[in-house]
């Protein structure tokens, strides 16, 4: 008679229970014939319950035995992607309280194509500066526009030398001068008597599309440089055409004890956005027409050819003339990611709020100086006085160069716009003359 029967055992008998099988040892994987592959894809392939039985059930172990150091580096991780945040945040605020502004005088003619130039400039300067937590600071063009005069200048970063930005003002503007002052309060603070209203402008198309204006900038600076005086009649011709004028117009056109700004924050462009636009103009290239359809008899008598099918159709005309335009703008280099915000602070009341909205929609109607395949729209902006005061970037919008030079430069017509233009240089009298 045996001992004991299952599930039944007599008393005083040590009784061990079986040992737990997990559920990938129950169903075995079965391995394939001696010439079939035998990797993980294979196995899965041939059995994917056990297998993946199999992977959980390694996944769980290895976890419970692991698990204090999964909490650990868990734990690691979160600090140090805490303290990277948190010094960001501590460094944009160094660098926004501690930035550099440098007023500009332009000259009595400035050259069309100083703006250009400046920005050309500035590129090189902007992708050297160090960028340890997050992207590099930017530069913002901006324009201040109180009762009586109109201040331009350029905002820097701590990091970017004063004494290089200063020469390459001079070098596009010949005659400007540049001197760096106490940073402008921008947006004042609003109480009972002061508000302040704000607007964004981006792009209303795709960013790859290019906008008006900057073939102007262009070809102007390619035909003169920026050394030599223009003429008269082309720098009357440049103001007519200047898209920016209808900016400067609506800023200074600014009711009573209101004051505006205009701020333009640029920094090269990443390569992920290149590349973006790129993929763009090709995929604008392969685009084609969809073909006519064929009739029964066509169908019936054409020999199927086993070649690769290739798109039919005749190549989209339009398609094709919007990837010119994206090569155009892609190769007028070098690219920027740019802000634009706009701003008036104008005392408080329903008069007041109604004059600021009618400042608002000049801005708008403005912007449309810039239409081409592209345009510029306007949009609220929250928080004016902590936006404009920060000089955040964001994500922006990809512009050109010659894009940017249209919209942040100095105008042709300074003393329109009641901007102080720089004094006439002294220069030496000859050696030969006699002092008589």
């Amino acid at each position: 008679m045996p001992h004991h029967l299952p599930g039944f055992h007599l008393p005083g008998s040590t009784h061990t229970p079986p040992p737990l099988v997990p559920p990938a040892a129950l169903h075995p994987p079965v391995p394939g014939p001696p010439g079939e592959p035998n990797g993980l894809l294979a196995r899965w392939l041939r059995h994917p319950g056990s297998t993946q039985a199999r992977w959980w059930h390694q996944l769980t172990r290895l976890t419970a035995h692991h698990a204090q150091y999964l909490l650990l580096a868990a734990g690691v991780t979160t600090v140090l992607v805490a303290a990277v945040v948190v010094l960001a945040s501590i460094d944009r605020r160094r660098t926004a309280r501690h930035g550099r502004w440098v007023q500009i005088r332009p000259p009595a003619q400035p050259h069309p194509g100083g703006g250009l130039a400046l920005w050309r400039q500035l590129a090189p300067l902007l992708s050297a500066q160090p960028a340890w937590a997050g992207p590099r600071p930017p530069v913002g063009f901006e324009v201040l526009a109180q009762p009586g005069a109109t201040t331009v200048g350029l905002w820097l970063s701590p990091s970017l030398p004063v004494a290089a930005v200063t020469r390459a003002v001079a070098t596009a503007w010949p005659g400007a001068t540049a001197t760096a002052i106490s940073s402008p309060l921008l947006a004042g603070r609003e109480g009972k008597d002061r508000r302040t209203s704000a607007a964004r402008v981006r792009l209303g198309a795709a960013e790859w599309f290019p906008l008006a204006g900057a073939a102007l900038h262009t070809s102007t600076s390619t035909s003169t440089s920026p050394g030599s005086s223009p003429s008269p009649a082309s720098s009357a011709g440049a103001g007519l055409l200047d898209p920016l004028r209808g900016l400067l117009e609506a800023l200074t056109d600014l009711p009573d004890g209101a004051t505006g700004v205009l701020q333009v924050l640029a920094r090269p462009a990443g390569g992920r956005r290149l590349l973006r636009a790129r993929r763009a103009a090709r995929a604008a290239r392969a685009v084609r027409n969809p073909s006519p359809p064929r009739g029964l008899p066509s169908a019936l008598l054409d020999r199927p050819s086993p070649a690769r099918a290739r798109p039919s159709g005749p190549v989209d005309p339009f398609a094709l003339d919007d990837a010119r335009a994206i090569s155009r703008k892609l190769s007028d280099v070098p690219l920027f990611q740019v802000a634009i915000r706009v701003a008036v602070t104008s005392p408080g009341g329903r008069a007041g709020r109604r004059a600021r909205r009618g400042w608002l929609r000049q801005i708008t109607a403005a912007c449309g100086l810039y239409t081409g395949r592209n345009q510029l729209i306007v949009r609220r902006q929250r928080r004016p006085a902590a936006t404009l005061g920060g000089r955040r970037l964001g994500r922006g919008m990809l512009l050109s160069a010659g894009e940017l030079a249209a919209v942040a430069h100095l105008p042709g017509e300074p003393n329109r716009h009641g901007i102080a233009v720089a004094a006439a240089r002294s220069v030496p009298p000859p050696a030969e003359l006699s002092h008589d």
